[in-house]
């Protein structure tokens, strides 16, 4: 995280007027110059959207973008994170990097992704759940966004241990299963069990997590809508399920099904298990002493965020492909 803040305060400056990249060596193209300006102009005067496009990784140049995701999990970079109880029945687990996000039902536990290995279910998961009374024998369903290591890797020793459904799409089913073996932080995924579809709607007790294929990341990203309780009152999230930009065309494009899903669910925030993209760490901040929860952007700011990320995934369209890469 250090790393993150580091270089966002470093390049402050020159992305507020007009973005340059690669030490200041070359400026974006026209058209990228453009989208970046767009973004900034839909951020306004809103203190997180502008510090969003600022100290975040998602509105940058492609090789800056690289060095900041690669930079949050250098060695060294990655952290252990205090679990946390993001709304009534709404908790995270994990590092500075990745996390466990863990959805409370009246049927039980549902889970998204599973950090790397089992030493992270051993040292962080649990003794996180083990906090807020939070029992992995619980857990009704694994929901794997998507098929890298660092959101699978846990979900073996949880499966074989507790026997419960693991979903995943089947394009990323299959990434998992022909990714080259051992990679050493990661342990090998789980036994392919549930495939999740396209609009599916995955009920577990009194949540119904709708779930929207997207593309870009990797072939089957699985992100979803689903509802947390806040004091009470039910809210949808919506849950970006995959963050650096592979195939930028499609994400682009993926981008803009998991908003009109939102906002036909009248979505009023949003999640990731890399938290930090989202700088959850002020979220958590603001939660010790705001009235509200901070994490309920509302509908109006939420359209606007997703807004200047479509901004900034057309930004990253205008760079020649080998600069996407």
């Amino acid at each position: 995280m250090g790393v993150v803040r580091l270089l966002g305060i470093a390049l402050l400056a020159t992305m507020a007027s007009g973005a340059v990249h690669a030490q200041g060596t070359v400026a974006d193209p026209p058209g990228a110059a453009a989208h970046f300006a767009k973004a900034r102009q839909i951020a306004a005067n809103d203190p997180y959207l502008i510090k969003w496009i600022e100290a975040g990784p998602l509105c940058k140049a492609p090789p800056v973008h690289r060095s900041m995701m690669e930079g949050a999990r250098a060695p060294g970079a990655v952290t252990p994170r205090a679990p946390v109880q993001l709304f009534d029945n709404l908790y995270m687990v994990g590092n500075s990097y990745v996390v466990s996000l863990i959805l409370k039902t009246s049927a039980g536990l549902v889970m998204f992704d599973t950090m790397n290995n089992a030493g992270d279910v051993r040292n962080l998961i649990e003794p996180g759940m083990a906090k807020f009374g939070l029992d992995p024998a619980d857990i009704k369903f694994i929901v794997l966004t998507h098929g890298h290591g660092d959101h699978y890797g846990g979900a073996k020793v949880l499966q074989e241990k507790h026997r419960m459904p693991v979903g995943a799409t089947a394009e990323d089913w299959h990434l998992m299963e022909t990714s080259p073996f051992p990679v050493p932080r990661f342990d090998p995924p789980p036994s392919r069990d549930r495939v999740l579809s396209d609009g599916q709607d995955l009920v577990i007790g009194d949540a119904t997590i709708h779930i929207v294929k997207t593309p870009g990341h990797t072939p089957g990203v699985a992100s979803a809508v689903f509802p947390v309780k806040d004091k009470g009152v039910t809210r949808n999230l919506v849950m970006w399920g995959g963050t650096s930009y592979n195939d930028t065309v499609a994400q682009h494009n993926s981008l803009h099904k998991l908003w009109d899903a939102g906002k036909q669910r009248k979505a009023v925030g949003m999640m990731n298990t890399h938290a930090y993209v989202n700088l959850i760490d002020d979220k958590i901040e603001a939660l010790k002493t705001s009235a509200t929860n901070p994490l309920v952007l509302g509908e109006e700011l939420l359209d606007r965020l997703l807004a200047i990320q479509d901004e900034c995934s057309l930004a990253q369209l205008a760079w020649p492909t080998p600069e996407r890469r």
